[in-house]
């Protein structure tokens, strides 16, 4: 009674869910046979952590504690917060009803504390490495425990040291001798807690395993709380966690990426008669919803992060004359991505080049379980790599997403050029931002040196040109409509006037790092939108829309027809206006020279079928606003304009796409 009465009345974490929570854990016990590994008391333990796993919740993320910097967040220093809080309050309940005086109370206490804090979703990654190793010392091949377990945090980020004072001295206690428990493979105490932890986050996110009424229903009170959620951080001018209010289309990629994956490896674990019927059904939908056009507020924070800023408001082949890379557009506009190969005999990757970075990487055969079903690239198997450094380096996003790798030398080939002792960045892990995406593997950077975190000393375009393999040091892009095929193109060493119309227009890079420019006006209707104050600019084929100043996205869509701005969208705009003849635009002015958008051209389509959308229907926007001191012009701008990065004289040349 007094765990229920710890709970809050959330819509979905609530006692409901506890509840739950512990009756998943008895079904995956008993039929997956996982129960004769753990001793009556760690059973009794793992059944304790999941009913009270998340008492005291209060109904938002961590991430919204965090960034509203909370009492709670406070509290427990940022570190797994709500969890933390869930902890607290067992330990509180322990003490009260003296359960200690019928068991060891610190290990009790620690072993509580552990599973509750593994239910914690930054656990995930390690989780599911974790369930390979524990499947392979119960299937007999005792020799996996050469690979020790990966730790769930990093030893000075564990938010276990907040409770160290509340587990009293041990008694004089041993664990258990493996000889006290049945079955084919005996675990070790570390090995049999591990699987706790598994156990209890498999039941913590297994409801898209349920038959399609349960899984429905939980998934509307997952997103009530969401939505409740972002209206506040809506009020509090925080980037909303969620900018989506469709159910299904929050739901797919929770279940593509992460309970999918989990569950199967899980099913290794289990008779195979006890878990293959949900996992089979997990991928539903994913098919419907391949093409949609992402959420604007996702799209802002991952282009923000390349910036060093966290926001807190919120066709055509090239002929047999040239040659270069072919590129697509997936997902609507949302990217573009083209092939390259690596390593001798080359192993082929699908690319994003990206002008706002400057590193290249790609998943390795290291990154075991996060890289989802990418290709990895097998260091073994080229016979002209070589490792420079075991060292890791780190890249960051503004979504939160993250690479962590290494850095080596070997071959690459873009179409028909090759460049060989190229500085590559490997990767081990990737978070599930980047592992979800079907269509990319990895980015290819072709910002300025400075920019990189691999090391290099001079960018892929200026190597080959030093080797002869290309004639200027020169990069140039065509980015094709989905609507219209989808297809574009990068060329190296030259510009292909299949293309473009008219001459190029070339506006110089005011500072070496991004490719920057300085934007003097936007007019918007004969207004100035900028206010009389020039800013920087930066052209990025790696950032999906054109990122604005608040003030400046106002007065933009104040002279679009029906926009109109909503909290879980950001802007919107009709997406008849897609279809329109109009040949009303926003005109960018960079260093003086005038590059104009069609308003029609801003209309980001939902799905990348030819269905007729109804007049009064509204597209996401391809402006997107964010409190920031500069512009990032991305492909809703490079769409309309042939570019051309010169990285000989420093300067950005633009010519009038041909459709």
């Amino acid at each position: 009674m007094d765990v229920e009465k710890g709970y809050n009345n959330n819509p979905y974490h609530s006692f409901y869910h506890a509840v739950d929570v512990v009756m998943v854990l008895c079904y995956l016990l008993e039929s997956c046979e996982l129960s004769r590994y753990l001793t009556s008391m760690e059973t009794a333990i793992l059944f304790i952590a999941a009913l009270c796993h998340d008492i005291g919740h209060p109904g938002k993320n961590n991430q919204f504690e965090v960034s509203c910097q909370s009492k709670l967040a406070r509290e427990f220093s940022n570190l797994s917060v709500l969890e933390s809080k869930s902890c607290q309050m067992t330990l509180e309940l322990m003490d009260k009803h003296g359960l200690e005086r019928h068991v060891y109370p610190k290990e009790l206490k620690q072993s509580t504390v552990k599973m509750i804090l593994a239910t914690d979703m930054v656990c995930h990654f390690a989780l599911l490495e974790n369930i390979s190793i524990l499947r392979s010392i119960i299937h007999q091949d005792t020799r996996q425990r050469l690979c020790p377990l990966s730790p769930l945090f990093m030893p000075e980020k564990d938010p276990l040291n907040y409770f160290q004072d509340a587990f009293p001295p041990s008694h004089a206690y041993k664990a258990p001798d493996s000889t006290q428990l049945t079955g084919p493979s005996q675990l070790l105490p570390e090995e049999r807690l591990m699987l706790c932890h598994i156990l209890i986050h498999a039941a913590d996110i297994s409801n898209p395993c349920r038959p399609w009424p349960i899984f429905y229903h939980a998934a509307q009170l997952v997103c009530t709380e969401f939505f409740r959620q972002a209206e506040e951080e809506f009020h509090m001018r925080l980037i909303p966690h969620i900018g989506n209010t469709n159910p299904s289309t929050i739901s797919v990629g929770f279940i593509d990426f992460i309970v999918y994956p989990y569950f199967q490896a899980i099913s290794e674990l289990c008779p195979k008669s006890a878990i293959e019927g949900q996992a089979s059904t997990i991928n539903v939908e994913l098919e419907h919803i391949e093409g949609r056009a992402m959420n604007t507020f996702a799209r802002v924070k991952r282009a923000l992060g390349k910036y060093g800023f966290v926001d807190q408001s919120v066709n055509a082949r090239v002929n047999s004359v040239i040659s270069g890379i072919d590129l697509q557009s997936v997902y609507v506009d949302i990217e573009y991505v083209g092939q390259i190969s690596i390593g001798t005999p080359p192993q082929n990757f699908s690319m994003d080049f990206d002008t706002g970075s400057s590193d290249i990487w790609v998943p390795s055969t290291k990154c075991l379980s996060t890289c989802g079903t990418h290709p990895r690239f097998d260091s073994t198997k080229s016979s002209t790599f070589e490792l420079i450094s075991n060292d890791t380096w780190q890249l960051q996003y503004g979504d939160g997403s993250t690479v962590i790798g290494y850095t080596a030398y070997d071959t690459v080939r873009l179409g028909q050029y090759i460049q060989p002792h190229q500085r590559i960045g490997l990767v081990s892990s990737e978070t599930t931002q980047l592992s979800r995406d079907m269509y990319l593997d990895g980015i290819f950077g072709l910002g300025f040196p400075p920019l990189a975190l691999t090391g290099i000393q001079r960018s892929v375009v200026e190597d080959l040109y030093l080797t002869g393999e290309i004639d200027k040091p020169i990069v140039s892009f065509y980015l094709g409509k989905a609507k219209e095929g989808g297809k574009g193109e990068i060329l190296f060493g030259d510009t292909n006037k299949n293309h473009y119309e008219g001459e190029l227009k070339y506006v110089p890079v005011t500072e070496k790092t991004y490719w920057q420019v300085d934007l003097n006006i936007i007019d918007v209707n004969g207004t100035n939108a900028m206010n009389g104050k020039s800013m920087p600019a930066i052209l990025d084929t790696g950032t999906t829309l054109i990122i604005v100043p608040t003030a400046i996205s106002d007065v933009i869509h104040a002279a679009i027809p029906g926009a109109q701005y909503n909290f879980f969208y950001g802007w919107r705009i009709p997406c008849s206006l897609a279809d329109s003849d109009s040949k009303e635009a926003i005109t960018f002015y960079l260093n003086g020279q005038a590059f104009p958008i069609l308003i029609k051209d801003l209309v980001r389509a939902r799905q990348s079928s030819s269905i007729v959308m109804p007049a009064n229907d509204l597209c996401y926007s391809g402006i997107a606003e964010a409190q920031i001191p500069l512009i990032i012009l991305g492909d809703t701008f490079l769409r309309s304009y042939y570019s051309v990065y010169d990285f000989g004289k420093a300067q950005i040349g633009l010519a009038k796409s041909k459709v």
